[in-house]
Parts: C-alpha cells; sequence; structure tokens
C-alpha cells in the first residue's frame, strides 16, 4: 500500500446488487476523490458495481497463500490502521446493536482518521441496545448528514451533542458524478415503469401480503390498459439478488398482465447511471423500491409509491410529494390503486413541489461541511 496515497474507506451495503446501493457507493467515491483529495478508495463489498472515474477496491475477498486463506477481518482492519477517511455513505445503516458495536470498532481500529456518516437513515432501531450504541457512535462521527427528518429527530435525541445536520439521500448527486447524461437528453417518453420488492419475505414479515400486493397491481395495470391510458409496461429490477431480488417477482407480474400490453424486463444493472437515464425515458413509475421512486423523482417521472417503510413516506416527505401519490404497501386496496394509476398515466399526474436541482444542492450539504471546515 502506497504510504502516500490518501486513503478513503466506504462503509455500506455495497456489492449487494442493490441499485440504490449502487448509486451511494458512486456518489461516495465520487465525493471522496473532490472532497477528500481521496486517491485510493476501499468499500465494504467483495465486488463493486461499475463506476467509470473512479477504481474502487473491494474488501469481502479473501488472499490466499499456498491454499492458506486470511481472512477478510484481518484485511479490512490493515486497511483501517492506513486510512484517512471512514465514510458511512447513504442508506439504512444504523438500525441493530451487531451491525452498530462493529462500527464502533472500525473506529478503534482507525482511531486516527476522520470519520462521518452521509445520507444515512438513523433507526427505526430493530432491536434493544441499538439505540443506546447509535448514540455512542454518533458521538465519534465528525459530521452525521442524515437524509430525512425522523432520523433527524430520532440522531438529536438520542445524541445531543454529536454534529447532525438534517442533509439529503446520496441519490440525486449522482447526476453530478463523471458520465451521468444531463436532463432533458432522452427521447419521447413511453411506457410505465413498476419496481416491486417482495419486503416481508426479508423481514420474516406476513409473505400473504405479498401476494394480495402483487393481484392488485396486476388488476390496477390491466385496468389503465382497459382505460387506454397505456400500452406499454417496463419493470426494472432494482435488486438482482437470486432470493431476496426483484427478478421473479416481475416475472410473476409480467404472467398476470398478460397479453394486453407490451411488456419489457430489464434485469438488474450495475452500472446505475445507465438505470438513471433508462428511468429518465419513461412516462410514469410505480414504485414500491424506494431508490426506483428516487431515481424517478430525479428523472422528473410521475411517480406513485407503494410504502413499506418509514423511510419511504419520509422521502415523500422531504420532495413534498403529494400524500395522494404515497399509498400503505401492506394494505392495498386494488380500487383505490386503480384509481391512483389512472391518474398518474393521464394527461395531469400529480408532482412533487420539490425540483431536482433543489435535492441535488441539499444533497452536495453531504460534502459542503468539509469546505466549510476548512476555510474557518
Amino acid at each position: 500500500m502506497n504510504d502516500h496515497a490518501i486513503t478513503a474507506f466506504l462503509r455500506g451495503y455495497y456489492g449487494m446488487q442493490n441499485t440504490g446501493d449502487d448509486a451511494f457507493l458512486a456518489v461516495a467515491a465520487w465525493g471522496a476523490q473532490n472532497f477528500c483529495q481521496s486517491t485510493k478508495i476501499y468499500a465494504t463489498a467483495s465486488r463493486v458495481p461499475r463506476i467509470p472515474f473512479a477504481r474502487v477496491r473491494p474488501l469481502g475477498f479473501r488472499l490466499s497463500f499456498h491454499g492458506m486463506g486470511i481472512p477478510t477481518r484481518l484485511w479490512e482492519r490493515f486497511v483501517l490502521k492506513r486510512t484517512h477517511w471512514i465514510v458511512w455513505g447513504g442508506g439504512s445503516v444504523l438500525h441493530s446493536a451487531a451491525g452498530i458495536t462493529q462500527q464502533c470498532r472500525c473506529l478503534d481500529y482507525a482511531s486516527h482518521a476522520t470519520a462521518f456518516a452521509i445520507g444515512v437513515s438513523v433507526g427505526p432501531f430493530r432491536d434493544a441496545g441499538a439505540e443506546a450504541a447509535c448514540g455512542r457512535l454518533l458521538q465519534r462521527l465528525a459530521f452525521v448528514g442524515v437524509r430525512d427528518r425522523a432520523s433527524f429527530e430520532r440522531a438529536r435525541s438520542i445524541s445531543p451533542r454529536a454534529n447532525v445536520k438534517l442533509t439529503f439521500d446520496l441519490a440525486p448527486a449522482l447526476s453530478l458524478v463523471p458520465g451521468c447524461p444531463n436532463a432533458g437528453s432522452e427521447g419521447p417518453r413511453s411506457g410505465l415503469g413498476i419496481s416491486l420488492c417482495n419486503y416481508e419475505r426479508f423481514v420474516g414479515g406476513d409473505t400473504m401480503r405479498e401476494e394480495t400486493r402483487l393481484a392488485a397491481v396486476a388488476n390496477a395495470v390491466r385496468a389503465a390498459a382497459d382505460a387506454s391510458l397505456l400500452d406499454r409496461v417496463v419493470l426494472i429490477d432494482f435488486n438482482g439478488h437470486p432470493y431476496y431480488g426483484d427478478h421473479d417477482l416481475h416475472r410473476d407480474l409480467a404472467e398476470r398482465i398478460g397479453s394486453k400490453l407490451q411488456v419489457e424486463h430489464i434485469r438488474y444493472n450495475d452500472n446505475p447511471v445507465a438505470v438513471l437515464q433508462r428511468v429518465r425515458t419513461l412516462r410514469a413509475m410505480l414504485a414500491m423500491r424506494l431508490h426506483a421512486a428516487v431515481f424517478a423523482f430525479c428523472a422528473e417521472t410521475p411517480t406513485v409509491m407503494l410504502c413499506y417503510h418509514e423511510k419511504c413516506r419520509e422521502w415523500g416527505n422531504m420532495i413534498r410529494l403529494p400524500s395522494n401519490c404515497m399509498v400503505d404497501a401492506r394494505e392495498i386496496d386494488p380500487a383505490d390503486l386503480e384509481s391512483r394509476l389512472e391518474r398518474l398515466c393521464g394527461t395531469n399526474p400529480f408532482m412533487p413541489e420539490m425540483p431536482p436541482a433543489e435535492a441535488t444542492t441539499h444533497a452536495m450539504e453531504n460534502w459542503t461541511w468539509l469546505t466549510q471546515e476548512a476555510h474557518q
């Protein structure tokens, strides 16, 4: 390892075939280069998505010598002792006691590094002890930029002396990274984008809700087709995990929609910029995956959200999305969803009050604090 390199260590749920997390990693790497002047970047991942402007080295592998493996944990410790910046870049990373304790241990190994969190959610906490552990972690960070008001209030409550600021989700800053086309460069818009997820199987919930939700969405799409409001559906896998991912779910939805509509099914793409550009070609979006809704907002694509978690409604509140564009994913009324989808696919859909340019400005507050402190 080059002793003269400025090293950044990016922490998050990276390399798990999730487009939202891929966007976080791309923005975190871009920010580490531009605001931390990092020349060497590592990430907590076994593999990294395509980031053409930066080389991000994955930590999730084993070195071997004559058949003997060196656990990733030891390699991580080696890197941390030579790290200048530790960045928790985006997402719901502060919710469980075990995970937060592990992150505190990371700081112990790199006590000389400057550590901060940006564009993160704080809670809701999954287990006893997580709240206290999170309070201790926040106290040790130089800066904590949270992406929604619920996280801000929670962080201020559990760690009142921590340097916490309400910033924004990182993903809107994706438009600033090298290679991202300017908005408006796409051609005519067509098709209803759909991005669902089987949330209940991930958290061990009632999987019958997944079946009910899938049937309701299929019925609503067919009703919109019967009303001549759309002739094409684009199913986008925002998660490519073989079990928790979206492919089988979207394949089932395509079968239920039938032959009334042209159905295009797009598999997970590990280039988040390409996914954003594809969303810009859509006429509308029905999003359960949070970052399908975030990408649609950035692309100025009208959206109805199926909200399965606090973070979904908090995102809608941040961009001032009308309440009738947010539906409880746990209890869907099929007739109600049909009426919302008809409005979404019509000539006068509801739109958020916040423009994407304002969101990008707020997303940049996750980084500009560094330059502000440098001039103080």
